[in-house]
């Protein structure tokens, strides 16, 4: 049995959040078949209901929802919950991308979308969320402490408020002081994918420097990326 095999077998719990009705039926289709549990709503409200009673394992939105729209949704799964969440769009426009991805989303498909794409990003979401929670661990670099397992930062004994994203990448650097990182590959370890604009990676990091001020150095190479010098 191969390594996906047993993956599947887990029967990770789905929440599809489309209002139109053919397209979360065809998207369920393939889910069960790859044997994922699947939990459908069709608005705001169902999706926040569905997310307190089920305890999805990951979220598929529509941005196009009646109402409140798929960004407030997102908005709010990401105060109660820390799951993948994919957004799926009619919209293609870069701007549109940018928005899902910083208010929390973690990838991006655009209608009309390859079931089979969709379920090859849902699987590797999914690892890197299981990976994430078993791997628990702490690292020291200058005057800052990074909890992997609280998700915590810590500069000398003031704690740093930072982001999800923030907080991946600044553990990517710490993990790997003096290696050099491309745009492209910052945005494959700190959001599972290269479907994003690389201008979001440096929005990130430009926070990074602002909230650690001189403690660390995050240097930006012209033309290639970033390295964290010591």
């Amino acid at each position: 049995m191969s390594q996906m095999d047993n993956f599947t077998e887990a029967s990770d719990k789905i929440l599809v959040v489309d209002d139109e009705i053919s397209q979360r039926k065809l998207i369920k289709t393939y889910l069960v078949k790859d044997s994922y549990e699947v939990i459908e709503a069709g608005d705001y409200m169902e999706a926040i209901r569905a997310l307190e009673q089920s305890s999805p394992d990951l979220a598929l939105i529509d941005v196009m929802l009646p109402g409140t729209d798929g960004y407030d949704l997102v908005r709010a799964i990401r105060a109660r919950s820390d799951i993948p969440i994919i957004m799926l769009t009619a919209r293609g426009e870069e701007a549109a991308k940018v928005a899902g991805l910083e208010i929390g989303a973690d990838d991006y498909v655009v209608k009309p979308y390859s079931p089979n794409e969709v379920l090859s990003r849902i699987r590797a979401h999914l690892r890197r969320a299981k990976g994430e929670r078993k791997y628990v661990s702490t690292v020291d670099i200058g005057d800052v402490h990074l909890d992997r397992a609280a998700r915590r930062c810590f500069m000398g004994t003031q704690e740093i408020d930072l982001s999800r994203r923030e907080f991946d990448l600044l553990w990517i650097f710490a993990t790997n002081p003096g290696k050099v990182f491309t745009r492209e590959s910052l945005l494959m370890a700190g959001w599972g994918t290269s479907y994003v604009v690389e201008k979001t990676v440096d929005v990130h990091i430009a926070s990074l420097r602002k909230k650690l001020g001189d403690t660390l150095n995050i240097k930006s190479l012209r033309g290639i990326g970033y390295r964290l010098d010591t």
